[in-house]
């Protein structure tokens, strides 16, 4: 158990130490990225939401003190994906509600806009909401077609699961 604090102090030690200094704030994204997507996401594939939530709890305060709406907006899509797992909707909705509201407003790329679009259609769909999360869904592949077409093939493997679901 005290393996997973260490990491994430000593994430929040380099990242305090290297914004102090002016350079790295980058870098420090990047590592929260990375320690999300290398660290967080095995828990979510092995269904254990409440390890990967003490876990991204744990980054909060770095998240926020990094101050950017890239790492901000991808918390809590994770956070949405915890509560999801745990048939928490309304709080997974919550989460997901929060990173596209700040992703409509600071996003020029729209990339997390559309990662919050098709977060929403999993959850949408997770409740049966197979309409709405078909139009979720769709405005993703859409807005994606123009400015991100690496991210074709996981909307569409949303799609077809939505599809099945119907």
């Amino acid at each position: 158990m005290y393996r997973f604090l260490v990491l994430p102090v000593l994430l929040f030690l380099c990242c305090c130490t290297q914004k102090r200094g002016g350079a790295g704030t980058n870098g420090n994204v990047d590592t929260l990225m990375a320690f999300m997507k290398d660290t967080v996401n095995p828990y979510f594939y092995d269904r254990r939401p409440k390890e990967a939530g003490r876990l991204l709890d744990s980054i909060q305060p770095v998240v926020k003190a990094t101050d950017s709406y890239q790492l901000t907006c991808t918390w809590l899509r994770f956070k949405s994906v915890q509560f999801l797992l745990q048939n928490q909707y309304d709080s997974s909705r919550y989460y997901i509600d929060r990173s596209m509201a700040l992703a409509k407003e600071k996003d020029t790329s729209r990339k997390h806009v559309i990662g919050a679009m098709i977060q929403t259609a999993d959850l949408l769909n997770e409740q049966k909401q197979h309409d709405s999360a078909l139009h979720y869904a769709r405005e993703a592949y859409n807005l994606a077609k123009k400015i991100d077409t690496a991210g074709l093939p996981i909307i569409c493997l949303r799609l077809s699961e939505i599809y099945q679901a119907t």
